[in-house]
């Protein structure tokens, strides 16, 4: 029973020293700042997801003569699966305009579409 007391004692010990030592350094106040930059990369890797999507269905219109209907018609002709979906999971919606003209959403960090954090990409 004395060593589980030790050890139970050790281990508050150390982890008073943990708090101790990081409200010294101030690593808590970086993690806003941490929090921020995985933000902003989340929403880099959704821009490079879309700018790779919206290459795939320009050279589609290339070949075609106009936009596909939907993604799926992209499937047979190029490898797009990474591509489809934003850095939150969601999958990036394609909205055809017209035979040269077509619209891809991302619902954002939120996840919902039509909301203030969409991130849209039009050509």
């Amino acid at each position: 029973m004395k060593i589980k007391g030790f050890l139970v004692l050790f281990l508050l010990v150390i982890i008073i020293i943990f708090f101790l030592f990081v409200l010294k350094t101030g690593k808590h106040q970086q993690l806003p700042g941490d929090i921020e930059s995985f933000s902003e990369m989340r929403y880099k890797l959704t821009k490079t997801n879309m700018t790779t999507l919206e290459r795939l269905i320009t050279s589609y219109i290339a070949n075609k003569g106009q936009t596909p209907n939907s993604l799926q018609d992209l499937q047979g002709l190029y490898v797009i699966s990474a591509a489809r979906v934003d850095a939150w999971g969601t999958a990036i919606r394609y909205e055809r305009i017209s035979d040269d003209s077509f619209r891809l959403i991302s619902a954002g960090k939120d996840r919902v579409f039509n909301t203030e954090d969409d991130i849209a990409l039009e050509d």
